[in-house]
């Protein structure tokens, strides 16, 4: 009996093997890496997004983000640097630190109907963190907190 269900238990197998791909494909950005943000109370896996089609996509089009989870953008050059809610499922915090890794502004409860409006930068950064909306007030970032990652 067992020799009989091989067959079918391997098509099926293959089948969600293959959807599983073809999901990551379509719908996940090319990662580049994790970093963990390390907090006094808390630490966060980042999923590390450095290129421009990466970034643009973000989180937008995923269902939910753990509490314990982000997304680090990482920018070649330090620069204003504008995010937008394209897609989003879910609200988010928004934290835009500079090259020394101090935090220059941060955008609390950012809700999906906010598109297409921009939260932008007021100073030139290399890195955005997005965090689960009210994460970053729970762990007390604010403006010129340093950040480790």
């Amino acid at each position: 009996m067992s020799a009989l269900r091989l067959p079918g238990l391997f098509a099926s197998a293959v089948c969600f093997t293959t959807a599983c791909l073809v999901l990551l494909v379509i719908c996940g950005s090319k990662v580049s890496g994790y970093r963990t943000l390390k907090l006094s109370r808390a630490s966060y896996h980042l999923e590390v997004v450095d290129t421009d089609a990466a970034r643009s996509k973000g989180l937008g089009g995923r269902l939910w983000l753990s509490a314990h989870q982000g997304m680090l953008f990482v920018y070649q050059t330090p620069a204003r640097q504008c995010f937008w809610m394209k897609d989003m499922l879910f609200p988010i915090d928004i934290i835009w630190v500079n090259a020394q890794q101090t935090v220059v502004r941060v955008a609390l409860q950012v809700r999906p109907e906010s598109y297409p409006q921009t939260f932008c930068s007021d100073q030139p950064t290399m890195y955005g963190i997005e965090l689960r909306a009210g994460e970053a007030e729970r762990q007390g970032i604010r403006r010129g907190a340093h950040l480790s990652f």
